[in-house]
C-alpha cells in the first residue's frame, strides 16, 4: 500500500497551492531602503530554515495522528452515507411515490422531490397558454 504513494509530487491536484509561501512573497525591501547584503542573505537562510524546521517538527509530532483522524473521519462519512443516508432517501422515495399515486398530486410532489425537475413557473406558463388560472388544480394532476 505504501508503494502507491508518490514521494516526489505530494500534491498532484494542487489542493494546497494557496499555502505556498516563499521568502520573496513574504519579505521585500522597497527600492531605496535596503538592509546590508549579509543581513538579507542571512534573513533568507533563517526564514527557510525556520519554516522547514518548524513544519518538519510539527509533521513528525502530529502528522500521523492527524492523518489517522482524517482517515477515520472519511470512514465515518462513508459509513453514514452507505448505511444511513442512502437507505433513508430510498424510503423517502418509496413513500413519496405512494403519496403521488394515492393523492393524485403527481406534479406537486414531483416538484417538491425533484423527480421531473420542472419549475413551477414553467408549469404555470403552460397552464396560462391553455387559458387556465394560475391557481388551477389541473396543473397538479399528472396527465396519463
Amino acid at each position: 500500500m505504501v508503494a502507491d504513494v508518490d514521494l516526489v509530487n505530494r500534491d498532484p491536484n494542487d489542493l494546497n497551492d494557496h499555502v505556498k509561501a516563499q521568502f520573496h512573497e513574504v519579505l521585500a525591501e522597497p527600492e531605496g531602503v535596503h538592509s546590508i547584503d549579509c543581513v538579507w542573505r542571512n534573513s533568507y537562510t533563517c526564514f527557510n530554515f525556520g519554516k522547514n524546521c518548524c513544519y518538519k517538527l510539527l509533521t513528525t509530532l502530529c502528522g500521523i495522528f492527524v492523518a489517522l483522524f482524517w482517515g477515520c473521519e472519511f470512514a465515518l462519512i462513508t459509513f453514514e452515507q452507505v448505511w444511513c443516508t442512502t437507505p433513508e432517501l430510498r424510503v423517502f422515495s418509496i413513500y413519496t411515490g405512494c403519496c403521488q399515486k394515492f393523492f393524485g398530486l403527481g406534479r406537486f410532489v414531483s416538484c417538491c422531490y425533484g423527480i421531473e425537475h420542472n419549475s413551477e413557473g414553467h408549469s404555470a406558463s403552460n397552464n396560462n397558454k391553455n387559458g387556465d388560472s394560475p391557481l388551477s388544480t389541473r396543473r397538479f394532476v399528472r396527465k396519463a
